[in-house]
């Protein structure tokens, strides 16, 4: 659970346009051998933590319309089960072992699968050399960047800085890429619909 100065944090973000993703319940591995807090987790186990987890997000007036596994890591029964209610599932590089590669955005049993891969993965601290290829690849498509907080703590956010002001005026809310019913209806036939630009 959050603390209540955790809470009243993440309530100043969203009023400031942060948009939340749930991500896991615990973050912890279910196996020594492979990093995954969710595979084979049995189907009421998994309905019981989003339950508890969406009703806490909801007493507290904060809400998430994204989901992103820890350690980027899903199973066939999980997905379809989180599919069910979240509208945008998120992954990275870890992700195509369930998921399969996905060369641009896509749906995955119903949501809207965007999936996060190399030059978009802790980008600044890779170094910029690829952003430019990346975001001449990705014209037409989401292509997220994914960071983790603790690396970009260590040098006092300043990577962080920087790549805010080399990607000014080229980045969307998660909200507006939200799948209209019509998107949704349209491939309802299908496991798995891509499109692009």
């Amino acid at each position: 659970s959050l603390s209540k100065r955790e809470v009243e944090i993440l309530t100043q973000c969203t009023g400031e346009g942060v948009e939340l993703a749930l991500h896991g319940f615990t973050h912890e591995r279910r196996y020594e051998n492979y990093a995954s807090e969710l595979l084979s987790m049995p189907a009421e186990e998994l309905k019981d933590n989003l339950n508890r987890s969406l009703d806490f997000f909801q007493k507290n007036h904060l809400k998430a319309d994204a989901f992103i596994a820890p350690f980027n890591a899903y199973d066939a029964l999980t997905l379809s089960e989180l599919a069910k209610r979240f509208p945008i599932l998120c992954g990275g590089p870890e992700s195509t072992r369930s998921v399969g590669y996905k060369a641009g955005n896509c749906f995955v049993a119903g949501s809207l699968y965007i999936p996060s891969y190399r030059y978009a993965y802790d980008i600044g601290h890779k170094g910029f050399a690829h952003l430019d290829v990346l975001t001449e690849n990705a014209k037409g498509l989401v292509a997220p960047i994914t960071l983790h907080w603790a690396n970009e703590a260590k040098d006092n956010f300043q990577t962080l800085r920087k790549l805010c002001g080399k990607i000014k005026g080229q980045t969307i809310a998660w909200s507006t890429l939200l799948p209209k019913k019509t998107w949704v209806e349209s491939c309802v036939s299908y496991d798995i619909f891509c499109f692009g630009a």
